[in-house]
């Protein structure tokens, strides 16, 4: 088979989707033809798959950075810059037999019509999340809109204009992401909180700031950055002092040491949050999870962990403090052998295969 790709951001920024594409692109490049199209102009080495490159003008330095007024009500620029990126890339979809826009809006509109004149099927995943963002990758009628839960499932069914919905979750690679008392990199005395995450209104980092400040131990690392890269680092200096470390950057493969050397991982996002791949990096390392008691995160957690509201920061380090004490065993490790990339490829590899013979 001849699988295309498109992702704007990959090659620049290194979030949730961008490390599925690359993960999952991996795996089924071992057995197909795989092309990555990308904006970003950073590549990686050594892959299965092949990467071109989109070259066009884009002011990185802007991502991250609160809407202007402009941009909430018209089509802000990143909008405007993915359909130009997906605009220059539609010739590449000619002669694909899967192809899969990650980013939504535009790419998938445009994919769509595109896919629909060359023969193409066009699959969509789930990334975006439940809201605005997937009605329109919904609306675009893909062959199949794949979630990444059972409650993402459900709501795509209702909300999907009839299109055909598949569960498969994200994956995670257990070889990378592993239990380890070596490489230790945090110089904190411990306990280690640790929650990585964009600073984006939608992580709600602040309040796991304002849990840990209700505690008498436990230091709070925080790897993430994003719009609210002040407001977060004055919240933390301010609530916890020497106790609070933030890290703005950390590449995807050097997360691994921050992982091994927590005692806890904790990430309080949105209920509408469509997975959080990074529980499953954390659980992998051996990690137990503390995460917001919603249906999404209690598929991905299991009994790896506890729930919680996070708003009532009195509770949430309540929890953060028994999750600290508790003997987790093989629980978070035993959890994310579930969602092993092998399994997930295989899965994706299957659909793929079934849509192209018919």
């Amino acid at each position: 088979m001849r699988i295309v790709f498109l992702s704007f951001y990959s090659g620049t920024i290194e979030r949730g989707a961008e490390v599925f594409i690359h993960e999952l692109a991996s795996h089924l490049g071992l057995h197909h033809k795989v092309i990555l199209i990308q904006a970003g102009s950073n590549t990686r080495l050594r892959t299965t798959y092949q990467t071109k490159v989109i070259r066009m003008a884009v002011n990185w330095e802007t991502c991250g950075r609160k809407l202007s007024i402009r941009d909430r009500i018209f089509a802000d620029y990143w909008s405007r810059s993915i359909g130009k990126f997906t605009m220059r890339a539609l010739k590449e979809l000619d002669q694909a037999d899967i192809v899969v826009p990650v980013d939504g809006g535009w790419e998938s509109l445009l994919a769509r019509l595109r896919t629909w004149k060359s023969g193409a099927n066009m699959v969509v995943t789930g990334h975006s999340g439940m809201g605005w963002d997937d009605r329109v990758n919904l609306f675009a009628h893909p062959n199949v809109f794949v979630a990444l839960s059972n409650f993402q499932a459900n709501w795509a069914r209702k909300n999907g204009f009839g299109v055909k919905v598949v569960k498969i979750p994200n994956g995670v690679d257990l070889i990378k992401f592993s239990p380890s008392t070596k490489n230790k990199q945090i110089k904190l005395p411990g306990p280690i909180i640790l929650c990585v995450g964009a600073l984006e209104p939608n992580k709600r980092i602040e309040l796991v700031i304002k849990a840990v400040s209700k505690m008498k131990i436990g230091n709070l690392v925080l790897v993430g950055e994003g719009s609210l890269n002040k407001e977060i680092y004055r919240l933390g200096r301010g609530l916890l002092g020497e106790r609070f470390k933030h890290i703005p950057h950390v590449a995807h493969n050097e997360m691994i040491p921050f992982y091994r050397s927590a005692n806890v991982f904790t990430l309080p996002t949105v209920a509408w949050e469509p997975f959080g791949l990074v529980y499953l990096e954390a659980m992998a390392s051996g990690l137990p999870v503390v995460a917001p008691d919603d249906p999404i995160r209690r598929e991905i957690i299991g009994n790896a962990g506890m729930f919680v509201n996070p708003d009532n920061a009195n509770t949430y380090a309540a929890v953060l403090a028994k999750t600290m004490v508790t003997n987790w065993g093989e629980k978070p490790r035993l959890q994310a052998v579930k969602f092993s990339w092998e399994k997930i490829s295989s899965e994706y590899e299957k659909l793929f295969v079934s849509l192209r013979k018919k």
